[in-house]
């Protein structure tokens, strides 16, 4: 059996191999990640919904051209105009001088923020007579998404606004003048784009003429009433300035006569000297009271003999000579003498004499360090009275300095800037300047044949692109709501069981006989399933397999019918129990009626007449079926009893293989109390079907009754989704189709 079990050569196809479906032969990519953090999984969900983005796409190209078709035409004429800065000198820049801040105008802003203005347009309507012209003043009613809204709200159509008298003419021609105007300045360029916008094709190119004519005149008028503002202005700031001027020079002059000004100007040098002499003569101090107060250390710890003034003293070392010869000459006789004689007496007073002398010697000299000491300390003391007097002085001579300095850099600003305001005012053809016209017109406007609004490219890419965006927005929340297993990655990811197989869906559902026509990508599924579950037994053998799922439907009870058939199609001896005592399926495929079966042989309920009816021929070599018998009323106590447990064993010594269809798992016991009486189970799960709580609660079930999971399989997996395609594209008809045109 061994032996035609391993002849049989059928390659099972990488895609369908335990594990290479999950991404571990690096045939899929991942897609458990965040759809927003992973391009590849990204660009697969936008190609797989392409029909909704292709269909909200054309969408937006139908709106956007709609949209674009009932848009008003515009029409628009521009020109161009020079400011003469050069010409303008006496406008361009000048400083108007406050307490605290400096005002700057610009010629060629100020005049291009002036085109702007409703006393040009009235202007503008009064040369062209514009309140007399209905159809410019009238401003059409604009197709807009809004209008939609509120005709839809009210039932009426917005109306455009009509003026009846005069003024509301005017008012409405200067609205439009100022609505159609358009003002481009180019950045460090004395040009300027004046552009007009209107409905009416003959109205552009006159309006914006008009508009350069009005503002030359009106400059021009504007510039003597401009000079004689911009003379009062700067003639009154001088004033201020000048009094400012005058009240700081009598400030400095009194702060001047207060301090001596001559004994500042030359303090500093004074102090600098006077300074550095205190400090030299402190050093020299500071050092001569350091070494005096050491000799006076080794005289207070009777080191006198040793210093070197006394070793220097040639009466000490008289005396000292004197001492040693009079010590010998006592010793030489004492050896004759007595030291009461007379002689000895005599040398003895001698000796003690010199040793006075020479100890008074010692303490002379002594006394006059100890003397220079302190004469040395009380000059220190002096020499730093003397430093701090200097810098006190220092320190004054710095206040009054700093003081003295901001009066007179204050006095140094308001001469400045009164000899600036001076010189504004003294310039000469000011008045001749601001009466020449410094603006020309580069080219004037012509008309315009074409429209350039709206512009229907912009309007349908714009729409297509919002359209876009919402078939986006509608992916992602699709995305977000399915909580169904679609794709292999997320069997193994998420259940943490090894995917054995793959199935593809098929148009033939639940029927028995359809699947005997299937195409060969099918066939070749199943098949590999079977390699798995082989693959997966220890040592290759594999007495018994239970099939469940986590609810009806999802191809359970084919997929153990196709792994019997495909274990018997390699010469094992195969039994299938139709093991589902609620909702048996088996018996209708294979056209007998469901009286003997599973339930009556647990039940004890089998007499020796109905034993040979039990188990039913497959017609398929090596296959036998059992059905699941009458439908009792207590299928978990008959599945949990001893006898099932009796019956499994029993039939693994007579068949190789022993494969239970059982129930789906759902609420019910049956299905765990089964799989405990198989060697192995397989768990099936249907794409897009069974959601991902309800399978993970159900394999959580599973396991905690200690049931052998070997692994799960992928069943109505639909291969045309192209995330999927790059990697299975392979497992289609025609390639295990054999052509007869091939060798």
């Amino acid at each position: 059996m061994a032996d035609q079990q391993h002849s049989h050569s059928s390659n099972p196809g990488p895609v369908f191999l335990p594990g290479e479906a999950s991404g571990t032969g690096n045939f899929v990519p991942s897609l458990g990640g965040s759809l927003l953090t992973d391009p590849v999984r990204l660009f697969m969900t936008a190609v797989s919904y392409s029909w909704l983005i292709i269909a909200c796409a054309i969408s937006g190209l139908v709106m956007g051209s709609v949209y674009a078709s009932l848009q008003t035409k515009q029409y628009r004429a521009s020109l161009q105009i020079n400011i003469d800065v050069g010409r303008a000198s006496a406008l361009r820049e000048f400083e108007v001088v406050g307490e605290s801040r400096s005002f700057f105008v610009t010629a060629e802003s100020t005049i291009a923020a002036s085109i702007r203005t409703r006393r040009l347009a009235r202007r503008v309507v009064y040369e062209l007579n514009l309140t007399e012209k209905p159809n410019f003043y009238i401003q059409p009613v604009r197709f807009s998404l809004v209008g939609i809204l509120k005709r839809a709200i009210t039932g009426r159509a917005e109306q455009p606004f009509i003026p009846r008298t005069y003024d509301e003419r005017e008012r409405a021609a200067i609205n439009r003048v100022l609505a159609g105007m358009q003002i481009t300045t180019l950045r460090r360029s004395p040009i300027v784009r004046i552009a007009f916008v209107h409905n009416e094709r003959s109205y552009p190119h006159v309006v914006v003429n008009q508009i350069a004519r009005s503002f030359i005149e009106l400059s021009v008028d504007q510039k003597a009433e401009s000079a004689n503002k911009i003379r009062l202005l700067l003639q009154g700031q001088a004033d201020l300035v000048k009094q400012q001027l005058t009240s700081a020079e009598r400030e400095l002059n009194d702060y001047a006569k207060s301090i001596s000004f001559t004994d500042l100007e030359e303090q500093p040098a004074i102090l600098a000297s006077r300074l550095s002499a205190v400090n030299d003569a402190l050093n020299a101090a500071v050092q001569d009271r350091l070494e005096l107060g050491l000799i006076v250390q080794q005289i207070t710890e009777g080191k006198a003999p040793s210093l070197s003034a006394v070793l220097e003293s040639q009466a000490i070392e008289g005396l000292k000579q004197r001492l040693a010869t009079l010590r010998a000459d006592y010793q030489d006789k004492l050896s004759i003498y007595k030291p009461d004689f007379p002689e000895m007496v005599r040398l003895a007073g001698q000796i003690e004499d010199t040793q006075n002398q020479l100890a008074k010697e010692i303490s002379i000299i002594s006394d006059s360090f100890v003397l220079r000491l302190a004469q040395a300390q009380q000059r220190e003391e002096t020499l730093r009275q003397e430093l701090a007097l200097v810098t006190a002085s220092s320190r004054e001579y710095r206040e009054k300095s700093v003081e003295f300095i901001i009066l007179r850099r204050e006095v140094d600003s308001k001469r400045s800037q009164f000899e600036a305001l001076i010189e504004k005012l003294n310039n000469i053809g000011v008045g001749a300047e601001l009466r020449s016209e410094n603006v020309a017109v580069l080219d004037y406007a012509v008309r315009t044949p074409d429209f350039f609004s709206p512009r229907r490219s912009r309007i349908v890419v714009a729409a297509m692109a919002v359209m876009i965006m919402l078939s986006i927005v509608i992916i992602f929340i699709l995305e977000l709501i399915n909580n169904r297993f679609s794709n292999p990655d997320q069997i193994e990811s998420e259940l943490e069981l090894p995917l054995l197989g793959i199935v593809p869906f098929s148009d033939a559902g639940d029927d028995l006989h359809a699947l005997d026509e299937l195409d060969p990508a099918l066939e070749e599924a199943y098949s590999s399933l079977r390699s798995a579950i082989q693959f997966s037994a220890i040592g290759g053998n594999l007495p018994s397999l239970s099939v469940t799922s986590s609810e009806p439907s999802e191809g359970k009870s084919i997929t153990s019918y196709k792994i019997a058939e495909g274990f018997a199609k390699l010469g094992k001896r195969v039994i299938l129990i139709d093991a589902d005592l609620r909702r048996p399926k088996l018996h209708k495929w294979f056209g007998v009626a469901n009286t003997l079966g599973l339930s009556t042989i647990l039940a004890d309920e089998v007499t020796p007449e109905d034993e040979a009816d039990l188990y039913i021929e497959s017609g398929q070599k090596n296959l036998v079926f059992m059905r699941a018998g009458n439908i009792p009323p207590n299928p978990t106590d008959l599945l949990g009893s001893n006898n099932m447990a009796r019956l499994v064993h029993r039939l693994t010594k007579e068949f190789d293989l022993v494969i239970i269809d059982g129930p789906p798992v759902m609420g019910l016991a049956d299905a765990p109390i089964l799989a405990r009486h198989t060697a192995a189970t397989l768990y099936v799960v249907a794409a897009n079907q069974a959601t991902r709580p309800s399978v993970r609660h159900a394999i959580n079930r599973l396991r905690a009754s200690n049931v052998n999971l070997i692994g799960t399989v992928l069943t109505k997996f639909r291969l045309r989704r192209f995330d999927y395609n790059y990697a299975y594209s392979y497992a289609r008809s025609d390639y295990y189709t054999y052509n007869p045109t091939e060798t």
